[in-house]
C-alpha cells in the first residue's frame, strides 16, 4: 500500500470537506472517528465507505480486525490524517460511512414505546449526551424536530460514545411528529420549569415520549399547548434548572424504573 502524504489528495479532500455540515448532508456520508465508534457502527450495521489509518495506530494496534475490512482501507502520514480529524479524539483511525435515514416505521412495539423528542436542539455536544441518556434507558428512539444540529456531526458521535448508533434517529418536523404520536396513542409528556405536575405523579409504564426544547428557547407554545401533560423536575435552593440532558436522563430512568418488573 502506498500511504498519502498530501491534503491535495482527491480522497482526503473529500473527507476535509465532510466536517461541515452541508457537504455532509449533501454527499449522504459522515466520518467515524475511533476504534470503538467505528466497531459499533459496524455491529450495527452501518455502511462503510472507506477507512483510514495513520502510523500511530498501526504501532498501537498491529493486529486490529479493522485493518482488514471488506471495504477500502487507506493510510496516511500522521499530518494528513490529524487534517481529516475534527479535534484530537480519533486513536488514528477513521471512517467515512454512509448516512443512515429512519423513518417512524423504523419504531416498533408502540403499545409500549418510550421515545425522547427533542425540539430545534442547537448543540451536537448536548445531542450526543442525549442519545446516550435514551440508549442507555433503552429509550424506543430519538426524534429530532426542526434539529439545527446534525447527529452524524463527530463531536455528537463522540459525546454519545457511538451510540447513536444504536437506536433509530428521526429527522422530521413538529407537525408530523404530533401526528404520529396521537395517531398511536401515545402519551406527549411536555417538559416545562413553569409546569405543576411533578414528574413522579405521571404513570408512564405505557407508551410515552419525553418531549425537550433547546436550551436557549425552550420548548415552543404549541408543543406545550398540545401536550397531554406539562411535567416539571421541581429544584432545590437557588438551581432553577438542569440541563436538557439532565433532564432527560431523569426522566427516562423514571420510566425505566417504573417499567421494570415488581418483586
Amino acid at each position: 500500500m502506498e500511504w498519502i502524504k498530501s491534503t491535495d489528495n482527491p480522497r482526503i479532500k473529500q473527507v476535509i470537506r465532510l466536517k461541515d455540515r452541508k457537504y455532509r448532508e449533501q454527499e449522504k456520508l459522515f466520518i467515524i472517528q475511533g476504534m470503538r465508534e467505528i466497531e459499533l457502527a459496524l455491529s450495527a450495521g452501518i455502511k462503510i465507505q472507506s477507512t483510514f489509518f495513520s502510523p500511530l495506530f498501526i504501532e498501537k494496534h498491529p493486529h486490529s480486525s479493522l485493518l482488514n475490512p471488506p471495504h477500502p482501507i487507506q493510510g496516511t502520514s500522521q499530518r494528513v490524517f490529524e487534517k481529516m480529524c475534527h479535534g484530537d479524539y480519533h486513536q488514528g483511525i477513521l471512517s467515512v460511512a454512509h448516512t443512515p435515514h429512519f423513518a417512524f416505521a423504523d419504531l416498533k412495539n408502540l403499545e409500549q414505546a418510550l421515545l425522547l423528542v427533542l425540539v430545534e436542539i442547537e448543540k451536537p455536544g448536548n445531542l450526543g449526551a442525549l442519545v446516550r441518556s435514551a440508549a442507555a434507558a433503552g429509550a424506543s428512539g430519538v426524534i429530532l424536530c426542526e434539529p439545527q444540529t446534525d447527529p452524524y456531526n463527530p463531536l455528537t458521535i463522540r459525546n454519545s460514545i457511538g451510540t447513536v448508533f444504536s437506536l433509530p434517529l428521526i429527522r422530521t418536523s413538529s407537525q408530523e411528529t404530533l401526528s404520529f404520536l396521537r395517531n398511536n396513542r401515545i402519551k406527549i409528556l411536555a417538559t416545562s420549569p413553569h409546569a405543576s405536575t411533578h414528574y413522579l405523579d405521571i404513570n408512564m409504564k405505557s407508551a410515552c415520549a419525553f418531549v425537550l426544547g433547546s436550551e436557549k428557547n425552550g420548548l415552543p407554545v404549541n408543543w406545550l399547548e398540545k401536550a397531554d401533560k406539562q411535567i416539571v423536575i421541581p429544584m432545590h435552593r437557588t438551581a432553577d434548572s438542569l440541563n436538557v440532558a439532565m433532564t432527560a436522563t431523569v426522566l427516562l430512568f423514571e420510566a425505566k424504573r417504573q417499567r421494570m418488573p415488581s418483586k
